[in-house]
């Protein structure tokens, strides 16, 4: 973490040196509105990205359910069809 701490302090640093410049306070306001915007979609992603898992999930459930079902389903053709061949 020191390392990182060093780095941002640097980076302000050099922000505040530029800053005073005319013209440059524009270019890194416009930076920093760039940087939250990336960090608000990364956020965006992330919540996607676990909806999407929770999601195949549930998919895999249903699915699952859904084969039950039909196995069950096909028994019950197949021995509607053998009692009809007997009588």
């Amino acid at each position: 973490m020191p390392i990182v701490n060093e780095t941002i302090s640097a980076f302000s640093d050099i922000a505040n040196s530029l800053s005073s410049l005319p013209g440059i306070s524009d270019i890194i306001l416009i930076i920093k509105a760039i940087g939250i915007l990336i960090v608000l979609y990364i956020i965006f992603l992330i919540i996607r990205a676990i909806s999407q898992i929770s999601l195949a999930s549930r998919m895999k459930k249903i699915a699952k359910h859904v084969e039950e079902i039909s196995t069950k389903m096909d028994f019950l053709v197949e021995n509607k069809n053998t009692k009809k061949g007997k009588k």
